[in-house]
């Protein structure tokens, strides 16, 4: 069964309808679209543009409830919620709905920071900074998945979309024909001069020849991800990072190997903005994840993980 959840609709900063994702995914043989679109709960009503307004959940719901059909693709009712802090009683009542089939758990603001979006603020930390940020990143990850509310963990190391490209040998981890020697590699780290073109638009040149640290060096990493085993939780390969500065998945293929060893099952995410990405790099995450050890993927129904073997998830994935 061919399946994409992360995907983002016109109700938040998707550019597309609900009925253009249907008739797209139709297009490309999905069996299963989900739509989880982004609702951050703020305390002081300060939502950001690419969430939709907490009044608008009814709407959404009933919306997604509506647009239910007999046919493929199966249409599941999914919401990507931040994690802030205090927020927990608001996000569990979000949560409580009969009608998701899941609910995604995500970080995006730390320190006051929005880490995949800030880049003039963020191009203004220094080593010391950002390796603070990254380690506050880690224990909110860790809140999250501790709150028992969600069911799919998001884009984990999110902080280094908008820190360049890595080395040539960083970027040979996430190539399944050369991961076995990547792995052999763990302390390779990122080269501290970055080129001209590995940056995104207005990407300062002071940042470019910055050092960043590697997220998957922060101390909080571990406990991170033994509270998303502890919960349950499934973690999301998304293959958005790899359009993005960073040029990796998230997580890195050092993280995720880390998931695997303590038994946490994945799915793959296209994190889709618009219907032409809703399989992106699919085929490039399921040889990550076979060099990995993963033979199994994650399904969801009713807020409840079914795993399919990850072979029969790749060959819906080929057939024409």
């Amino acid at each position: 069964m061919l399946t994409s959840y992360h995907n983002h609709s016109q109700w938040s900063d998707g550019r597309g309808s609900l009925l253009n994702m249907l008739y797209a995914a139709q297009r490309m043989g999905l069996d299963e679209l989900g739509i989880s679109d982004h609702l951050v709960l703020d305390p002081h009503d300060d939502i950001p543009r690419w969430s939709m307004h907490p009044t608008a959940l009814p709407d959404y719901l009933a919306a997604l409830s509506e647009g239910r059909r007999d046919d493929a693709p199966c249409l599941r009712i999914g919401l990507e919620l931040d994690w802030l802090p205090g927020q927990r009683d608001a996000i569990a009542a979000a949560t409580d709905d009969p009608r998701l089939d899941y609910a995604i758990g995500s970080v995006h603001q730390v320190l006051g920071l929005h880490v995949d979006s800030a880049l003039d603020h963020l191009g203004q930390l220094g080593p010391q900074a950002l390796q603070a940020m990254y380690d506050r990143y880690w224990v909110l990850v860790a809140e999250m998945a501790s709150s028992g509310l969600f069911d799919i963990a998001a884009h984990l190391d999110l902080p280094k979309k908008l820190h360049g490209r890595p080395s040539a040998a960083m970027q040979r981890d996430d190539r399944a024909d050369g991961y076995a020697a990547a792995h052999r590699r763990m302390g390779t780290t990122r080269q501290a001069a970055m080129q001209p073109d590995d940056r995104a638009d207005g990407y300062a040149a002071a940042h470019r020849r910055q050092q960043a640290p590697s997220v998957g060096d922060s101390a909080g990493v571990e406990p991170a991800l033994d509270a998303i085993a502890a919960a349950g939780m499934t973690v999301e390969l998304n293959t958005a990072g790899w359009d993005m500065p960073c040029r990796e998945c998230y997580p890195s293929p050092r993280i995720l190997a880390a998931c695997h060893e303590r038994g946490i099952p994945v799915t793959i995410g296209a994190d889709a903005h618009s219907t032409q990405d809703l399989l992106r790099h699919f085929d490039r995450a399921v040889k990550l994840l076979q060099q990995i050890g993963y033979r199994e993927i994650m399904r969801f129904e009713g807020r409840r993980a079914i795993p399919q073997p990850l072979a029969d998830f790749a060959a819906a994935l080929d057939r024409p």
